[in-house]
């Protein structure tokens, strides 16, 4: 073959090669990019959409609700004990159960005197125990251990007839509730329609648990909560069905700085758990 043949075959592969290149960076740069890529992962879509205000009528029938005291007798563990309880007065039906715990430094009495959510949720329409756990308040005096904290729950919700009521759990109950919840993660939403801590405690023991339960959670801190409630709002975002409230200029007990957000957060929460 020529020289000039040569040099020509050599130039055809110069141009087919440039050509290829072309195509590949085309793909690269305009294609591959605007097309949807069929191995991206959906995230699972949470129970929140939007915040619902509360209703005029709620708030001003929530004035006038009536909560009752009383004790009642709870066996547990072989141990008799008395268990104080704060209920507002329902005219009508209930939409739903809810179950108030409370944190070290409070009582039952928190949920009507501090922060009157037993009258809000009353008002709403649901059926809102508040209590004193073991030890605290006017509740026998009588500490349960950590591992019998979550099977005591359980006793307490069937003493109260309660169905798969809401927990909402600020702080210290945290070592009643997340066992209870979470100590079997697969089957939580069979004990409970919802949670909603409040910064609680011992969130570092559940960290592989909490990201198996499907349950309905409504996450709610203070922003400037600088104890534990940074690290548990970390941590119980593993929950796939959850929402995070931060609540501004609140501090550890959230829901005493700011009431009206926190009530809205919970007729949000329980309108769509209960539906």
């Amino acid at each position: 073959m020529s020289p000039s043949g040569i040099q020509l075959n050599k130039a055809a592969v110069v141009a087919i090669l440039v050509v290829c290149g072309g195509l590949a960076l085309f793909y690269r740069f305009y294609w591959h990019t605007t097309s949807p890529s069929l191995d991206k992962k959906m995230e699972p879509k949470g129970w929140f959409t939007t915040m619902k205000a509360v209703p005029d009528q709620i708030k001003e029938a929530a004035k006038k609700a009536v909560v009752e005291k009383k004790i009642i007798d709870l066996t547990f563990d072989g141990q008799e004990m008395k268990i104080c309880t704060r209920e507002p007065l329902l005219k009508e039906k209930s939409r739903g159960d809810v179950l108030l715990l409370h944190g070290q430094m409070f009582t039952s009495e928190t949920w009507e005197k501090s922060c009157p959510s037993l009258q809000f949720l009353g008002a709403a329409g649901y059926r809102a125990v508040a209590v004193d756990l073991p030890n605290y308040g006017e509740s026998s005096k009588i500490e349960l251990t950590d591992e019998k904290r979550g099977p005591f729950i359980g006793a307490l919700i069937t003493a109260l007839k309660l169905t798969k009521p809401v927990i909402i759990s600020p702080s210290m109950s945290g070592s009643f509730s997340l066992p209870f919840l979470f100590d079997e993660p697969d089957t939580t939403p069979l004990r409970a329609r919802g949670f909603v801590p409040v910064a609680p405690v011992q969130t570092d023991k559940y960290t592989s648990q909490l990201s198996i339960s499907k349950i309905p959670t409504a996450i709610v801190t203070g922003d400037k909560d600088k104890t534990i409630g940074p690290s548990a709002r970390r941590r119980l975002a593993a929950l796939a069905n959850s929402y995070d409230f931060l609540l501004k200029d609140a501090k550890h007990p959230a829901y005493l700085d700011d009431p009206d957000k926190w009530h809205a957060i919970l007729f949000t929460f329980l309108n769509t758990v209960f539906n």
